[in-house]
């Protein structure tokens, strides 16, 4: 069951604590009004009684007890004399359950034929007294309240709920203005701090502690940023200097066979380095939100056709047949530069990451305005452990195939220029067995306008 959020369950709170709060006080409110009416019953009883037997003394029991009866139906009484003997009787009140009444002490209420009755026995000289009043009245006020108690019920949940959301909203208010704050804080933005409450309470400590937090991640990112860039810079210079200077020597002295292989070597591992500097050098400048893309409208096709040119120059060497199903006059805006990169690294991990005589496939389409290219190849399957992490930096399916030139921030660097420009690139379900796939979405540039020149100029 998924759970509730808290502003329900502040609702779900409130409507039970209404509902335990009003059950005590209807049954706490029902016992004392049944008491107390029952109370004014026993008090009026004793009144009747001495009245009839003032009655009676005045020498006219019949036309008062007749009276009685007829103003006050709800009472009903029999006379006993001093050995027991039934002096007068009502029909609504038995003989049988008057002697019943009279062998009891105290008040009682009794169930006759007649309905629910209070009654007890009264002496009065050598006589005594069974009177009874009719409770019919009070169990009707009784059945009113708990129907009155049963309606009004649900309106109360029902408002204690509305209530409860209506206050855990508000008393949740500071919260979510501290949640869409955090939220605004990125990467690129850790000077940005959330608002802290004037009041001194548990909201105003919260606020604290997230402005402390974001003050220590943004010195240790910037910190971060800047060792990674300075560093990327620093090491630019000593390797340009270290390839001259291997260059020179390969063109000015005849080193012999096995030294000019090491030479070589050292050149082919000082492009790499030079790679993986370029590459840390750009990753944090995105980190930094510091790289200008140059927003222009670019033949994608034209693009992707010159990446897929210069990747199949790769394929050829590695045995890879690389095929490519490219539409003509597929438009984005964007960096050409940047966007080539990325192309090259996808198609460039499609054809080194491959089999001997295997496959790899480039397709452009362009449909509900995005564009889709899908770069798939034949290869080693990519493990389900290394899904989460196939874009993390430095993350590498194989960190034993040095000799194929990878480093691991390809796939990085890729995911930061293609969300720069307002896309996704992402890891696709295999499309046949033994094949991986990964796919690149991007914005439809928008139609031009008829005075704006067709394209602009795409690196090569």
């Amino acid at each position: 069951m998924k759970p509730l959020p808290i502003r329900w369950k502040f609702a779900g709170w409130a409507s039970t604590l209404a509902l335990v709060v009003l059950v005590f006080y209807s049954a706490g409110t029902l016992f004392f009004v049944y008491r107390e009416q029952l109370e004014a019953v026993d008090r009026e009883l004793a009144g009747e009684a001495r009245h009839i037997a003032d009655l009676d003394r005045a020498g006219a029991a019949t036309q008062s007890a007749d009276a009685i009866l007829r103003h006050e139906p709800w009472l009903t009484y029999v006379r006993f004399d001093g050995e027991g003997r039934v002096l007068r009787a009502s029909a609504r009140l038995t003989e049988q359950a008057a002697r019943a009444i009279l062998g009891s002490p105290g008040f009682r209420t009794v169930h006759i034929a007649a309905g629910v009755w209070r009654a007890s026995a009264f002496p009065d000289g050598t006589d005594i007294y069974v009177v009874a009043h009719d409770l019919t009245e009070l169990r009707d006020m009784i059945v009113h309240l708990l129907t009155g108690y049963a309606l009004t019920l649900p309106f109360v949940l029902l408002v204690a709920g509305v209530g409860g959301w209506w206050i855990a909203g508000n008393a949740l208010a500071p919260v979510r203005r501290l949640t869409e704050s955090a939220e605004r804080v990125q990467a690129a933005r850790l000077d940005q701090r959330v608002p802290v409450p004037a009041a001194r309470d548990d909201i105003q400590r919260l606020a604290t502690v997230l402005n402390a937090m974001l003050a220590r991640l943004d010195a240790s990112f910037s910190q971060s940023q800047r060792f990674a860039a300075d560093a990327s810079h620093e090491l630019r210079t000593p390797l340009t200097i270290m390839r001259g200077e291997i260059e020179s020597l390969l063109h000015t002295a005849t080193p012999d066979a096995a030294i000019e292989t090491r030479l070589l070597s050292l050149q082919e591992e000082i492009g790499r380095l030079d790679r993986i500097t370029d590459h840390l050098l750009l990753l944090a400048r995105f980190d930094a939100g510091k790289v200008a893309l140059h927003r222009d409208r670019l033949d994608f096709s034209a693009l992707v056709r010159e990446a897929c040119e210069d990747a199949e120059l790769l394929a050829t060497g590695q045995g890879v047949a690389l095929r490519a199903y490219l539409p003509p006059d597929i438009a984005v805006t964007g960096d050409a530069n940047h966007l080539r990169r990325v192309l090259l690294n996808v198609l460039q991990n499609a054809t080194r990451h491959n089999r001997a005589g295997g496959e790899a496939t480039c397709t452009l389409a362009a449909t509900g305005g995005r564009v889709i290219v899908r770069i798939a190849n034949t290869g080693p399957v990519i493990t389900p452990e290394l899904h989460a992490r196939l874009f993390e930096r430095f993350c590498r399916g194989d960190p034993s195939r040095t000799e194929r030139g990878g480093h691991g921030l390809g796939l990085s660097l890729s995911r930061e220029i293609v969300l720069a420009h307002g896309g996704t690139i992402a890891l696709a379900p295999a499309p046949a067995e033994g094949w991986v796939e990964f796919v690149i979405e991007l914005p439809l540039a928008e139609p031009r306008a008829p005075s704006e020149p067709a394209f602009a100029g795409t690196a090569s």
